[in-house]
């Protein structure tokens, strides 16, 4: 199959060769016919040599349409049409040269017949040009391209009119005329030809294709013109020598156009265009010897000749200042490219120069070829110093390998590109991290290496590093934080052993009290303080963060079971010495949890468990350590419970309130209630409100059950005034926990509740505690709005919070209520007694109206009105009684 392929090929690529043996033979019977050597039959071979010659080419044109239409592009459409015209003109060409052999003679050089297929022929050829499309985008200036094709058109059509005028004078008419019309097609069509192709190009079709067809073309008119001035004297027939030679012309563009398709690239390598066309002069050159030639004979019509010779040399000086204009444009935009450039050029050196990053290349063995001036910034050398060495050199031996590797990818292909960074050793010895970027430019014939641009990125990486230790650090103590410390956490559990694994959580108790006494500066230097103490009294292992506010994470490391709350116990005993923060000298005390590691928890889930064991230290008295135990979490799952059937309790009526009488002394008469809340569960029963109180302040619940409380006891305080009259309760006494004053808008909740219900501010009494005002702010600001409104407002539990007389005098209430816990040490000991007399007496000089709680004995009460209580409330006058039972206890007590 390969040699069948092969075949028709070389056959085709032998033509050529063959049509010029043909030719040569061709030329041998023209000259024996004008010596008379060959009679008729002479003109008959040649006409077949040369129709054959032609044939020949018209195989060679079709095989290179054949080649074009397989391309399948447009440009390979474009040729294949046009090969295929050329190939229809090649044929008729031929036909027409074989019917002149047979039927024409001396007198009649050209019949008719075969002038037809010639003229067809030609205007096949026309067809064929005109398909092309002409790149005028290629074409620098068309007026000299006009100018041209003025100067090689006038030229060639004055030579053929000439010519033909001569014939027309020295042979008879039909054959003059005949030469006439056929030397005028073909000058039709080389001016085509030469316009098209010799000055304008012709793509897709090869520039040397075109050029041997126009060649062919111009030579073949130029030459049978010459040879028909012969004709009166010789009786030649100028086709028969011609002809074959112009197949050959048209062969060779064909196999040409042919190697061009199977190898475009080296086509176009092999191509040039030239900056001028010669054609034009070549012309006139041509045009101006005919012209002296024509005059030194004195032949007919010469002076024609020398008004073309004028003409056409006018239009050459035309095109020459035309060119000369263009030169001039061009050679003035060349001059402002040239400044262009170098301003461009002084812009790159002056950036270069002046920049702080370096550009240098280096070949393949590492050389340094370039490097620019900002090297002696950089890294305090002169560029002449390092040039020839190798840039590695000056990289710390530390990170060379890494360094070496991250740039390898750089090497892999033309373009390639890598980035590293690394520290460079300065002339002064210091280091400097620097990062080099690097792209691979080999294969620029300019450039030959690999282009660095090294910056320095030493105090970009200080910054870095300062922003990821503040992420992970905290600002004020200098600790890991909880993100870091989580991932420690969780590091730590994954590959240590668990359960010596453990998580201390330590919290300073009452730590806001001395941020808002004393100010936030102070409390800072406390944090730091803590801080430092937790960091130093441990072991390099440990880790210690602080996770906000006042409270401290510990991780411990590889302890002993025995050994976990003896740490933490020393933990607390290190924190209760001393501190001095900012100038006080302060005590604190911390509430710690521990939990230990376990297989299945994770960093948050062990912390979960230190916090629930650090509330229960809270709530164990402060100052204490508790290790988490199982019992922790059920009690939390208990709470949480108790938490979720609380927050519906409103809505399914399970609350309720009842009410303990506030009384006179000695009598006991009614003078007020306090409103307490019971809660009877559907499954449970009674809860005590010592059980579901403190879940609702950890909750967030006792602010809406704080609410529903007001309501209800001033609806029920407005229905007893309304049933009992003046026997109704004087005052409705209402607890309100610090969570509640802390809302924005419980002074308009309590509004609300008084106008919803028609009870006078008056007869309503809050009770709030000394540490839901002692810290001040939002806590006393409600306070004062609600006295704005009438409402009275006692200060519950006196003497078991904070016990600063200065409350009393800061905070504006009506009512002291004294602690139970000092009523019981009445008729004990004349210090408690001291103590109640004295708060009596403090409350009494204040104008306050003082009421002992907790009476439970008669001995009680009336030692109480002997030191000068007048009102009191406890089990020894009543229990908490319903709302009907207050209405009788008011009646009975009316008339004491």
């Amino acid at each position: 199959m390969e040699n069948g392929r092969r075949s028709p090929d070389r056959l085709v690529r032998s033509l050529p060769a063959a049509a010029a043996a043909l030719a040569v033979v061709t030329t041998l019977l023209f000259v024996a016919r004008a010596m008379d050597y060959s009679g008729r039959g002479g003109d008959v071979a040649a006409g077949v040599l040369s129709m054959v010659n032609w044939m020949l080419g018209a195989v060679v044109a079709v095989d290179t349409a054949r080649a074009a239409g397989r391309n399948g592009t447009v440009a390979g459409a474009v040729v294949h049409r046009f090969w295929l015209l050329v190939a229809v003109s090649m044929g008729l060409t031929g036909v027409g040269a074989v019917m002149s052999g047979v039927l024409g003679d001396r007198l009649n050089s050209v019949p008719p017949a075969a002038l037809v297929l010639y003229v067809v022929g030609l205007l096949f050829f026309v067809a064929a040009v005109a398909s092309l499309p002409v790149p005028w985008r290629q074409i620098g200036n068309r007026v000299t391209v006009v100018l041209d094709l003025g100067i090689v058109g006038g030229a060639t059509l004055v030579m053929m009119w000439y010519l033909a005028t001569q014939l027309l004078t020295g042979t008879g008419r039909h054959g003059a005329t005949a030469l006439a019309v056929t030397l005028g097609a073909v000058t039709a069509c080389g001016l085509v030809a030469v316009g098209k192709f010799m000055l304008t190009g012709a793509e897709p079709i090869d520039q040397v294709a075109m050029r041997l067809i126009g060649g062919s073309l111009v030579m073949s008119a130029m030459a049978a013109g010459g040879l028909a001035a012969l004709t009166p004297w010789t009786g030649l027939t100028p086709e028969t020598a011609v002809l074959p030679f112009s197949a050959i012309g048209w062969m060779l563009a064909a196999r040409r156009q042919r190697h061009a398709l199977a190898d475009p690239a080296a086509a176009a390598a092999r191509t040039r265009r030239r900056p001028f066309s010669v054609v034009p002069y070549a012309a006139v050159a041509l045009f101006n010897l005919l012209a002296v030639v024509a005059d030194l004979r004195d032949i007919p019509h010469h002076r024609v000749l020398l008004i073309g010779s004028v003409t056409l040399t006018t239009l050459i000086i035309g095109r020459q200042l035309t060119a000369f204009h263009d030169n001039a444009r061009l050679v003035s935009r060349l001059d402002e490219s040239l400044r262009e450039v170098r301003g461009h050029e002084h812009r790159f050196r002056s950036l270069v120069r002046n920049s702080t990053d370096v550009i240098s290349i280096h070949n393949h063995e590492g050389q340094l070829t370039y490097v620019s001036p900002g090297i002696e910034t950089l890294l305090g050398v002169t560029p002449d110093e390092i040039l020839g060495s190798g840039g590695g050199l000056l990289v710390h031996p530390d990170d060379l390998p890494a360094f070496a590797s991250a740039m390898a990818p750089a090497y892999a292909a033309p373009g390639a590109t890598a980035r590293a960074e690394a520290r460079f050793r300065r002339a002064d010895g210091s280091w400097r991290w620097l990062q080099v970027h690097s792209t691979n430019f080999f294969n620029d014939p300019d450039i030959q290496g690999m282009v660095n641009n090294t910056r320095d990125v030493t105090e970009a990486r200080k910054y870095q590093k300062e922003l990821a230790h503040q992420a992970t650090h905290d600002d004020l103590t200098g600790l890991v934080n909880r993100t870091l410390f989580a991932r420690l956490a969780d590091e730590t559990l994954a590959t240590d052993t668990p359960d010596r694994t453990v998580m201390v959580l330590v919290d300073l108790d009452d730590f806001k009290l001395i941020n808002d006494r004393l100010g936030h500066a102070v409390g800072d230097a406390l944090l730091r303080d803590v801080g430092a103490r937790l960091r130093n009294g441990l072991r390099p292992q440990d880790t210690v963060a602080r996770l906000g506010g006042d409270e401290f994470a510990v991780l411990l490391r590889d302890v002993e079971p025995d050994e976990r709350m003896a740490i933490a116990r020393r933990i607390v005993g290190e924190l209760e010495r001393p501190v001095t923060a900012d100038g006080y000298d302060l005590l604190v005390r911390a509430s710690v949890g521990v939990a230990a590691g376990a297989p299945d928890a994770s960093a948050a889930e062990l912390l979960r468990r230190a916090d629930l064991a650090m509330y229960v230290a809270k709530n164990r008295g402060r100052g204490r350590c508790v290790e988490f135990d199982q019992g922790m979490d059920v009690r939390a799952q208990e709470h949480a419970r108790l938490a979720a059937d609380l927050s519906a309790a409103v809505e399914r009526n399970e609350l309720a309130l009842v009410y303990q009488p506030i009384v006179t002394l000695p009598h006991g008469e009614l003078a007020g209630v306090e409103a307490l809340v019971r809660w009877t569960h559907p499954v449970r029963g009674f809860v005590s409100p010592a059980e579901f109180i403190p879940v609702a302040e950890r909750t967030g619940l006792i602010v809406q059950l704080g609410a529903w409380v007001l309501y209800e006891a001033c609806t029920q305080g407005a229905a007893w005034l309304k049933e009992l009259g003046p026997a109704a309760p004087g005052r409705i006494s209402v607890n309100v926990s610090a969570r509640q004053l802390i809302e924005p808008d419980f002074p308009t909740v309590v509004e609300a509740a008084l106008l919803a219900s028609g009870l006078p501010a008056e007869r309503l009494t809050v009770e709030i505690t000394e540490t839901a005002v002692f810290d001040g702010g939002p806590a006393l600001a409600a306070v004062t709005a609600m006295r704005e409104l009438g409402v009275k407002v006692a200060l519950d539990d006196f003497g078991t919070g904070h016990s600063s007389l200065g409350l009393l005098r800061t905070c504006p209430i009506d009512v002291l209520k004294v602690d139970k816990s000092f009523v019981d040490g009445v008729g004990q000991s004349p210090e408690q007694e001291a103590i109640i007399t004295s708060l009596s007496q403090i409350g009494t000089s204040m104008r306050l109206l003082v009421v002992a709680e907790g009476v439970e004995t008669a001995a009680q009460a009336e030692r109480l009105h002997e030191i000068g209580y007048r009102y009191a409330q406890g089990y020894h006058f009543a229990r908490p009684l319903k709302p009907a039972d207050i209405a009788d206890y008011a009646t009975a007590t009316a008339g004491v």
